[in-house]
């Protein structure tokens, strides 16, 4: 075949490969190199060809044999080209100058060695380049395009806009352009333009993580939260380019919107393996920040209950060679909290100081570790400990601590509202920022107030015991009741009770906290009751998007909720005086016969068990306490064995508790002087058999500041003597609300000094005991221990009166 044929078919392969057809541009180049193995430009274009399909090494080879038989600039250009497409950047440098010495006004050649400047971060350089490459040729597009890159690395974005507005007009779909134009307005603080351009660009199918990530910014900053992940999610299921990633996760910005979409996939939509595969692609692609993304992706893995792996994944926090202090302080406090979910309390309480080993006044561990030191008892060093968490309200302090734990601990109303109030901007306030909230109608509709409960606990649980006879009770002509259960359906009698008396029992366990906000404003809920609040298992985030006109919480959490969200707190004059407003966020909503119901058809079997079965005196005095070992503070203690000592033969009768606390409150014994087998632990039992115990015992001695509320009126229909220290809290208070409202002021003490008295008192007066007892269960049999009904009817009309009927 001779060269003029040859000379066409590798024409008709140029104009096929501008087409982009490959297929046939590659045929007519084969069959020049068939005739001709060392036609230069047929190997030069082959190599290129083949560079362009990814296939590199064979492109390069080609292009060198055909520079080793020309060395023409062309040649050395394309070179020059696939070395920088293979981040070879000094050998594609060092053929582009030997391009330009053969041919020195050759504009790709400039326009290629401004790209390696660039890719090399020499942007002085590269701007030069760039200059020379339009100079030399006004209508190469890909010369402006690195000027325009030039001057956008070196921050100059009035003359970068210039640049590219001129490479548009030459080819008006280029993408660089647009793409850095549309980063442009960004960094320029023209969102609406940024966004209009951002959106744009996605239309047309760019969907690359340097430009999801100010997208999704920018519509956070317009509260478009769903848009924003959703966006997110899908660039990093489509990205094939990871490298602008590190970059980009350096900046506050938009390491902030990383963790904020991945907030809003695990908070509000409940969708953890979206956040986990966002988490788990930046780690993979930017291991510096581990120490920070691996106790995120732990978070996720606890939250679905997968422990083993969320404490693998916290170690592997730890373990990185990149962290701060307060990194690695905060994932041995995480893999503490995941410990408590094994309920290994010595692992938990280790890993929590360890972590205030590293940062000695971080604020979350010394909560975790005064909570979980109350729980198993371990009194070491616990007052001091009480006073440093005590002693951060002086600080400018922002975070917070669980706020039940200072339930149980500080006898301070202005205390708990200072940890709620924290706690209740991390709750709440983000769960409103995260969503936008729902939109009820201003009236409401005509007919029944709709009276909705939402609780995690409408299961075998004291709530749902304490309520059941509430569902039962609610005067049905004038009210529609609708139960939202968001916890376990374990098929217990109660939940069916309460199945059987709502109207509408609505189970959103498998809904998201928005999907389950967006149910409630469906059903138009006049007064929405928080049964659960601050508590176990709580997804309280719910009532930040205001899913009812009126919001209320009751018998969850004794105290405020420390949030607006909150409309009021259901409470009575004794828990809760009016005077003392100023210690909730909520309105006080007072329940005039008292704001504690329990179950007043429940049966109570006679006794299953004698005393000498369970390991208890025949005739000594037995004290008992059922109530959770959190509750027991030493002082409270303090006075418990100041009364055992004053009461010879009588015996201390204890709930069992987690592993390690009796074996503790026994070595508290033995410090006070108090032989430890005068404990005798009941071990756990069936409800039936538990109810039926306070027959046996004499006097429940109850715990302080967290007084009791499902156990007092337990003991009361047992009919048994309760005995409580009243104090300045509204859970200091619950016991005394009960005993009052029941008819038993009596049995209220309000010092520890008088508390003893009382104790010892009443251990002596068996014709004192017998009376109360005698008294307890006629009005039990009676229907008349506790007005349930009454309660519920002076309910209704708080309801009323809030709605103003």
């Amino acid at each position: 075949m001779n060269s003029a044929n040859n000379e066409v078919l590798v024409n008709s392969g140029i104009e096929f490969q501008k087409k982009g057809d490959f297929i046939n541009a590659e045929a007519q180049y084969r069959k020049v190199l068939a005739s001709d193995p060392h036609n230069a430009d047929a190997l030069h274009l082959l190599g290129v060809l083949k560079n362009s399909q990814g296939k590199r090494r064979e492109g390069l080879n080609l292009v060198n044999t055909a520079i080793s038989i020309s060395r023409a600039a062309i040649f050395l250009n394309s070179r020059g080209m696939i070395f920088i497409d293979m981040g070879l950047y000094d050998e594609a440098a060092n053929d582009l100058r030997a391009a330009l010495k053969l041919s020195p006004e050759y504009a790709e050649a400039f326009n290629n060695l401004g790209v390696v400047c660039l890719k090399t971060g020499k942007f002085e350089k590269a701007l030069d380049a760039a200059k020379k490459s339009v100079a030399f040729n006004e209508t190469l597009t890909q010369g402006w395009l690195t000027l325009g890159s030039s001057f956008f690395e070196l921050k100059d974005y009035e003359e970068a806009k210039k640049s590219y507005a001129r490479a548009l007009s030459l080819d008006p779909n280029s993408a660089i352009a647009n793409i850095n134009l549309a980063k442009i307005s960004y960094m320029q603080g023209e969102m609406d333009a940024a966004l209009e351009k951002f959106e744009a660009l996605r239309l047309a199918g760019f969907n690359s993580l340097d430009l999801s990530y100010p997208h999704a910014n920018i519509l956070m900053t317009k509260g478009e939260l769903q848009k924003s992940a959703d966006l997110l999610l899908q660039s990093y299921k489509a990205a094939s380019d990871w490298s602008p990633l590190e970059g980009l996760i350096k900046q506050d910005a938009f390491f902030s919107v990383l963790w904020r979409v991945c907030s809003y996939f695990t908070d509000v939509l409940g969708k953890s393996t979206e956040a986990a595969l966002i988490y788990q692609k930046t780690v993979e692609h930017v291991p510096s920040y581990g120490h920070l993304i691996w106790v995120n992706i732990a978070k996720i893995y606890f939250d679905i209950h997968r422990i083993d792996e969320a404490i693998e994944f916290c170690q592997k926090a730890i373990d990185c060679t990149v962290t701060t202090p307060y990194a690695k302080s905060m994932a041995y406090n995480n893999m503490g909290v995941f410990y408590l979910g094994k309920e290994d309390s010595q692992a938990a309480i280790q890993c929590f100081e360890k972590a205030l080993e590293i940062e000695p006044g971080q604020i979350l561990s010394l909560g975790w570790l005064l909570k979980e030191k109350a729980h198993i008892c371990d009194w070491e060093g616990f007052a001091k400990l009480r006073d440093d968490v005590n002693a951060i309200r002086q600080t400018s302090n922002t975070a917070s601590i669980s706020p039940f734990t200072p339930l149980a601990v500080y006898n301070d109303p202005q205390a708990l509202k200072y940890w709620a109030s924290l706690s209740g901007h991390e709750i709440f306030d983000k769960t409103a920022s995260q969503s936008v909230p729902m939109v009820l109608p201003e009236q409401r509709r005509p007919g029944k107030i709709r009276i909705g409960y939402y609780s995690f606990d409408l299961r075998d649980h004291p709530v749902a015991h304490l309520t059941a006879r509430v569902f039962e009770l609610h005067n049905k002509d004038e009210f529609e009741v609708f139960a939202y259960s968001y916890g376990p359906d374990d098929g217990s009698v109660v939940r069916q009770r309460i199945k059987d008396s709502a109207d509408h029992f609505i189970d959103v366990k498998d809904l998201s906290v928005l999907e389950t906000a967006q149910r409630i404003a469906a059903d138009d809920i006049d007064f929405l009751v928080d049964l659960t609040g601050n508590t176990k298992g709580n997804r309280c985030q719910v009532l930040g998007l205001r899913p009812a006109r009126n919001q209320a919480h009751w018998l969850g959490f004794i105290g405020t909720m420390g949030s607006a969200y909150y409309d009021y707190i259901i409470a009575d004059d004794i828990v809760a005086p009016l005077q003392n407003q100023d210690d909730f966020v909520e309105k006080i909503l007072q329940i005039p016969a008292g704001f504690h119901v329990a179950d007043d058809v429940r049966v109570v079997d006679p006794t299953r068990e004698t005393r000498a079965a369970l390991g208890l005196p025949k005739d000594g005095v037995v004290f008992g306490c059922f109530a959770q070992t959190f509750k027991i503070q030493p002082e409270h203690f303090d006075s418990w064995m100041a009364i055992l000592k004053q009461v010879p033969d009588s015996v201390l009768w204890m709930a069992s508790g987690p592993k390690g606390a009796t074996d503790n409150l026994k070595s508290e014994m033995q410090k006070r002087g108090v032989d430890p087998a005068r404990m005798v632990i009941a071990e756990r039992c069936s409800r039936a058999e538990y109810l039926s115990r306070f027959e046996l015992m004499d006097v429940h001695l109850d715990t302080f500041p967290y007084t009791s509320g499902t156990v007092a009126s337990d003991a009361l229909y047992g009919g048994c003597p309760l005995l409580t220290l009243s104090g300045t809290t509204m859970v200091s208070k619950m016991a005394s609300s009960i005993l009052t409202h029941a008819g038993f002021p009596e049995l209220v003490a309000k010092t520890p000094q008088e508390f003893e008295q009382k104790a010892v008192a009443l251990a002596n007066d068996k014709v004192e005991r017998e009376r109360i007892r005698r008294e307890l269960l006629q009005m039990r049999n009676a229907g008349a221990l506790l007005p349930v009904k009454k309660i519920v009817q002076d309910l209704e009309q708080a309801v009323k009166n809030v709605l103003s009927y």
